[in-house]
Protein backbone atom coordinates (compact mmCIF):
# COMPACT_ATOMS: atom_id res chain seq x y z
CA UNK A 1 0.00 0.00 0.00
CA UNK A 2 1.34 3.39 -1.00
CA UNK A 3 1.77 5.90 1.81
CA UNK A 4 1.30 9.59 0.97
CA UNK A 5 3.82 11.52 3.01
CA UNK A 6 3.56 15.28 3.34
CA UNK A 7 6.35 17.42 2.01
CA UNK A 8 8.79 18.95 4.51
CA UNK A 9 10.92 21.88 3.40
CA UNK A 10 14.36 22.93 4.59
CA UNK A 11 12.67 25.79 6.45
CA UNK A 12 10.32 23.30 8.16
CA UNK A 13 13.30 21.21 9.32
CA UNK A 14 15.03 24.35 10.56
CA UNK A 15 11.94 25.41 12.54
CA UNK A 16 11.66 21.96 14.10
CA UNK A 17 15.34 21.69 15.08
CA UNK A 18 15.46 25.29 16.36
CA UNK A 19 12.46 24.79 18.66
CA UNK A 20 13.75 21.41 19.87
CA UNK A 21 17.13 22.93 20.65
CA UNK A 22 15.91 26.11 22.36
CA UNK A 23 13.04 24.73 24.41
CA UNK A 24 13.66 20.98 24.79
CA UNK A 25 17.49 20.92 24.86
CA UNK A 26 17.51 18.41 22.00
CA UNK A 27 20.12 19.12 19.35
CA UNK A 28 19.06 17.62 16.02
CA UNK A 29 20.96 20.11 13.87
CA UNK A 30 23.77 17.67 13.08
CA UNK A 31 21.48 14.84 12.05
CA UNK A 32 21.43 13.95 8.38
CA UNK A 33 18.73 16.17 6.87
CA UNK A 34 17.37 13.40 4.62
CA UNK A 35 17.20 10.94 7.52
CA UNK A 36 15.53 13.43 9.88
CA UNK A 37 13.06 14.48 7.18
CA UNK A 38 12.01 10.90 6.46
CA UNK A 39 11.58 10.08 10.15
CA UNK A 40 9.41 13.15 10.66
CA UNK A 41 7.33 12.37 7.57
CA UNK A 42 6.45 8.90 8.85
CA UNK A 43 5.80 10.17 12.38
CA UNK A 44 3.49 12.89 11.04
CA UNK A 45 1.66 10.29 8.95
CA UNK A 46 1.34 7.87 11.88
CA UNK A 47 -0.07 10.63 14.09
CA UNK A 48 -2.56 11.71 11.39
CA UNK A 49 -1.49 15.33 10.97
CA UNK A 50 -2.56 16.91 7.69
CA UNK A 51 0.30 19.38 7.40
CA UNK A 52 3.69 20.13 8.87
CA UNK A 53 2.42 23.39 10.39
CA UNK A 54 -0.38 21.62 12.29
CA UNK A 55 2.14 19.04 13.52
CA UNK A 56 4.62 21.69 14.70
CA UNK A 57 1.90 23.71 16.49
CA UNK A 58 0.85 20.60 18.40
CA UNK A 59 4.45 19.53 19.01
CA UNK A 60 5.18 22.85 20.72
CA UNK A 61 2.40 22.51 23.28
CA UNK A 62 1.95 18.79 23.88
CA UNK A 63 4.54 17.17 26.14
CA UNK A 64 3.44 13.62 25.36
CA UNK A 65 3.85 14.21 21.65
CA UNK A 66 7.27 15.74 22.26
CA UNK A 67 8.38 12.65 24.16
CA UNK A 68 7.00 10.35 21.48
CA UNK A 69 8.65 12.20 18.60
CA UNK A 70 12.00 12.56 20.35
CA UNK A 71 12.11 8.92 21.44
CA UNK A 72 11.51 7.87 17.83
CA UNK A 73 14.24 10.10 16.41
CA UNK A 74 17.15 9.51 18.76
CA UNK A 75 18.87 6.12 18.58
CA UNK A 76 16.96 3.61 20.65
CA UNK A 77 18.26 1.43 23.44
CA UNK A 78 20.01 -1.61 22.07
CA UNK A 79 19.74 -5.08 23.55
CA UNK A 80 21.95 -5.90 26.51
CA UNK A 81 25.44 -7.05 25.48
CA UNK A 82 24.74 -6.69 21.78
CA UNK A 83 27.80 -7.98 19.90
CA UNK A 84 29.10 -9.63 23.07
CA UNK A 85 31.93 -11.25 21.10
CA UNK A 86 33.17 -7.73 20.32
CA UNK A 87 33.04 -6.89 24.03
CA UNK A 88 35.12 -9.99 24.74
CA UNK A 89 37.73 -8.96 22.15
CA UNK A 90 37.63 -5.39 23.43
CA UNK A 91 38.34 -6.49 26.99
CA UNK A 92 41.24 -8.72 25.92
CA UNK A 93 42.74 -5.94 23.80
CA UNK A 94 42.32 -3.44 26.65
CA UNK A 95 44.18 -5.75 29.03
CA UNK A 96 46.99 -6.29 26.54
CA UNK A 97 47.55 -2.65 25.58
CA UNK A 98 46.71 -0.70 28.77
CA UNK A 99 48.86 -1.62 31.75
CA UNK A 100 47.54 0.96 34.25
CA UNK A 101 46.14 0.90 37.77
CA UNK A 102 43.07 2.92 36.76
CA UNK A 103 41.79 2.99 33.18
CA UNK A 104 39.87 6.10 32.13
CA UNK A 105 36.91 5.07 29.97
CA UNK A 106 34.70 7.52 28.09
CA UNK A 107 31.33 6.25 26.89
CA UNK A 108 29.01 8.22 24.59
CA UNK A 109 25.31 7.65 25.28
CA UNK A 110 21.93 8.80 23.97
CA UNK A 111 20.26 8.71 27.37
CA UNK A 112 19.12 5.08 27.24
CA UNK A 113 22.30 3.75 28.93
CA UNK A 114 22.09 0.27 27.42
CA UNK A 115 25.76 0.44 26.40
CA UNK A 116 26.71 1.65 29.88
CA UNK A 117 24.99 -1.28 31.56
CA UNK A 118 26.57 -3.73 29.11
CA UNK A 119 30.03 -2.28 29.82
CA UNK A 120 29.55 -2.43 33.60
CA UNK A 121 28.37 -6.06 33.39
CA UNK A 122 31.42 -6.99 31.27
CA UNK A 123 33.87 -5.27 33.64
CA UNK A 124 32.11 -6.73 36.69
CA UNK A 125 32.10 -10.27 35.29
CA UNK A 126 35.83 -9.98 34.61
CA UNK A 127 36.63 -8.64 38.10
CA UNK A 128 37.80 -5.40 36.49
CA UNK A 129 35.21 -2.90 37.65
CA UNK A 130 37.40 -1.40 40.37
CA UNK A 131 40.13 -0.68 37.78
CA UNK A 132 37.89 1.48 35.56
CA UNK A 133 36.77 5.07 35.94
CA UNK A 134 33.86 5.71 33.57
CA UNK A 135 32.83 9.10 32.19
CA UNK A 136 29.46 9.06 30.44
CA UNK A 137 28.94 11.81 27.88
CA UNK A 138 25.20 12.12 27.35
CA UNK A 139 24.24 13.54 23.94
CA UNK A 140 20.61 14.11 24.94
CA UNK A 141 19.02 16.20 27.66
CA UNK A 142 19.31 13.31 30.11
CA UNK A 143 19.54 14.16 33.79
CA UNK A 144 22.18 11.62 34.66
CA UNK A 145 22.59 7.97 35.41
CA UNK A 146 19.51 6.57 37.22
CA UNK A 147 19.94 4.49 40.37
CA UNK A 148 18.46 1.41 38.71
CA UNK A 149 16.97 0.20 35.43
CA UNK A 150 13.94 -1.95 34.71
CA UNK A 151 13.99 -4.85 32.24
CA UNK A 152 11.44 -7.34 30.94
CA UNK A 153 11.85 -11.09 30.82
CA UNK A 154 12.51 -10.78 27.08
CA UNK A 155 15.35 -8.30 27.75
CA UNK A 156 16.92 -10.73 30.19
CA UNK A 157 16.50 -13.74 27.87
CA UNK A 158 18.17 -11.86 25.00
CA UNK A 159 20.94 -10.58 27.24
CA UNK A 160 21.60 -14.08 28.56
CA UNK A 161 22.00 -15.44 25.03
CA UNK A 162 24.45 -12.64 24.20
CA UNK A 163 26.29 -13.08 27.51
CA UNK A 164 27.16 -16.66 26.57
CA UNK A 165 29.79 -15.23 24.18
CA UNK A 166 31.74 -13.86 27.14
CA UNK A 167 34.32 -15.95 28.92
CA UNK A 168 32.76 -15.61 32.37
CA UNK A 169 31.86 -18.03 35.13
CA UNK A 170 29.15 -15.80 36.63
CA UNK A 171 25.49 -16.26 35.75
CA UNK A 172 23.94 -13.39 33.83
CA UNK A 173 20.77 -13.25 35.91
CA UNK A 174 22.84 -12.81 39.07
CA UNK A 175 23.52 -9.21 38.02
CA UNK A 176 19.78 -8.42 38.34
CA UNK A 177 17.10 -8.41 41.00
CA UNK A 178 13.74 -9.96 40.23
CA UNK A 179 10.63 -7.92 41.07
CA UNK A 180 6.88 -8.37 40.57
CA UNK A 181 7.02 -6.32 37.37
CA UNK A 182 10.20 -7.80 35.90
CA UNK A 183 13.89 -7.29 36.60
CA UNK A 184 15.95 -4.41 37.93
CA UNK A 185 19.62 -3.66 37.40
CA UNK A 186 21.29 -1.78 40.22
CA UNK A 187 24.58 -0.06 39.40
CA UNK A 188 27.20 -1.57 41.77
CA UNK A 189 28.36 0.86 44.49
CA UNK A 190 31.97 0.12 43.50
CA UNK A 191 31.43 1.53 40.02
CA UNK A 192 33.29 4.81 39.53
CA UNK A 193 31.00 6.77 37.22
CA UNK A 194 30.53 10.43 36.42
CA UNK A 195 28.01 11.91 34.01
CA UNK A 196 28.75 14.92 31.78
CA UNK A 197 27.56 16.76 28.71
CA UNK A 198 30.09 17.14 25.95
CA UNK A 199 30.07 20.93 26.42
CA UNK A 200 31.39 20.41 29.95
CA UNK A 201 34.73 18.87 29.00
CA UNK A 202 37.52 19.61 26.53
CA UNK A 203 40.38 17.46 25.31
CA UNK A 204 42.76 19.89 27.01
CA UNK A 205 41.28 18.99 30.41
CA UNK A 206 41.26 15.22 30.17
CA UNK A 207 42.34 12.37 27.92
CA UNK A 208 40.83 8.90 27.95
CA UNK A 209 42.46 5.49 27.69
CA UNK A 210 39.31 4.07 26.10
CA UNK A 211 36.43 5.59 24.14
CA UNK A 212 33.31 3.52 23.50
CA UNK A 213 30.96 5.09 20.98
CA UNK A 214 29.23 2.55 18.81
CA UNK A 215 27.30 3.53 15.67
CA UNK A 216 27.02 7.16 16.74
CA UNK A 217 28.13 8.61 13.40
CA UNK A 218 25.47 6.67 11.48
CA UNK A 219 22.83 9.23 12.46
CA UNK A 220 24.72 12.37 11.47
CA UNK A 221 25.62 14.26 8.32
CA UNK A 222 29.13 14.13 6.83
CA UNK A 223 30.39 17.27 8.56
CA UNK A 224 29.17 16.08 11.96
CA UNK A 225 30.58 12.61 11.24
CA UNK A 226 34.01 14.18 10.69
CA UNK A 227 33.73 16.39 13.80
CA UNK A 228 32.65 13.47 15.99
CA UNK A 229 35.55 11.37 14.73
CA UNK A 230 38.01 14.18 15.53
CA UNK A 231 36.48 14.33 19.02
CA UNK A 232 37.41 10.67 19.45
CA UNK A 233 40.96 11.28 18.24
CA UNK A 234 41.48 14.39 20.40
CA UNK A 235 40.09 12.76 23.56
CA UNK A 236 42.26 9.63 23.25
CA UNK A 237 45.54 9.17 25.05
CA UNK A 238 48.49 7.81 23.09
CA UNK A 239 47.92 4.04 22.74
CA UNK A 240 44.28 4.70 23.68
CA UNK A 241 41.60 2.37 22.36
CA UNK A 242 38.51 3.36 20.35
CA UNK A 243 35.64 0.84 20.35
CA UNK A 244 33.36 1.91 17.49
CA UNK A 245 30.39 0.40 15.69
CA UNK A 246 30.78 -2.39 13.16
CA UNK A 247 29.08 -0.36 10.40
CA UNK A 248 30.92 2.93 10.93
CA UNK A 249 33.49 4.08 8.40
CA UNK A 250 36.37 6.37 9.27
CA UNK A 251 38.80 5.64 6.42
CA UNK A 252 37.89 8.88 4.64
CA UNK A 253 38.04 11.05 7.78
CA UNK A 254 40.76 13.61 8.41
CA UNK A 255 42.75 12.30 11.39
CA UNK A 256 42.50 8.60 10.54
CA UNK A 257 46.28 8.58 10.01
CA UNK A 258 46.64 8.96 13.80
CA UNK A 259 44.97 5.59 14.39
CA UNK A 260 45.71 2.00 13.49
CA UNK A 261 43.19 -0.83 13.22
CA UNK A 262 44.75 -3.94 14.81
CA UNK A 263 42.00 -6.29 13.64
CA UNK A 264 40.34 -5.83 10.24
CA UNK A 265 37.27 -7.79 11.29
CA UNK A 266 36.62 -5.93 14.57
CA UNK A 267 35.72 -2.24 15.10
CA UNK A 268 38.75 -1.29 17.23
CA UNK A 269 41.32 1.45 16.68
CA UNK A 270 44.47 2.33 18.61
CA UNK A 271 45.97 5.83 18.69
CA UNK A 272 49.59 5.88 17.58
Amino acid sequence: MKVDLIDISIKDLRDFTLYSDQYLSMNFRNFSASSLKLRLQFLIFENKFKSFDSFLDYYKKDELLQQKIISNIIPRASELLRDASCFECFFNLMQQTLQKEIIEICLFEFGNYSETISLIIVLNSKGYLNKARITIIDLTSGKGLPDFYKFTQKDIDTGEINYAALNSKQNFVDFFSMTESGYEYLVPPSAQICHKKISEITSAEIKFDVIISRNLTLHYNFRAHQNIFLTYVNFLEKNGLLFAGTNEGFDWCSGIEQLIKPNKTKPFYIKK
